[in-house]
């Protein structure tokens, strides 16, 4: 490889006809329809992989008097679908939002924690 190309797009909405031709091999944005859209484009060359690292996050404006309140805060989390919002907003790619920003997928495994460690001793 000579060299890489980072594309950029103003939106996601901007980048899908670029996927969807072929003109770009990767991005790193909200794509809804992945597999319509670019893996059956070219079944035995595209593929996606979503990071389980990556949280969505509701940032609240803490400059509004309400807000500021620990106790609104802590309601409108209590009030949050996140199971449904994960599959209107994302398409169901990553798990739901978690308060900690620790999804399961990155907790370690009891047998692979105590594999590796056995291994190191």
């Amino acid at each position: 490889m000579s060299k890489l190309v980072l594309p950029l797009f103003t939106s996601g909405a901007a980048g899908e006809p670029a996927f969807a031709s072929g003109k770009i091999g990767w991005g790193a944005w909200y794509l809804p329809n992945t597999r319509k859209l670019y893996v059956n484009a070219a079944p035995k060359y595209n593929r996606y992989w979503f990071p389980p690292v990556d949280s969505v996050l509701l940032y609240l404006n803490l400059t509004y008097p309400l807000l500021k309140q620990l106790v609104v805060r802590k309601a409108i989390s209590e009030a949050l679908d996140r199971k449904k919002l994960n599959v209107l907003a994302e398409s169901g790619y990553e798990p739901p939002a978690n308060p900690t920003l620790l999804s399961s997928a990155m907790r370690p495994k009891r047998g692979r924690l105590t594999t590796i460690c056995r291994t190191r001793t």
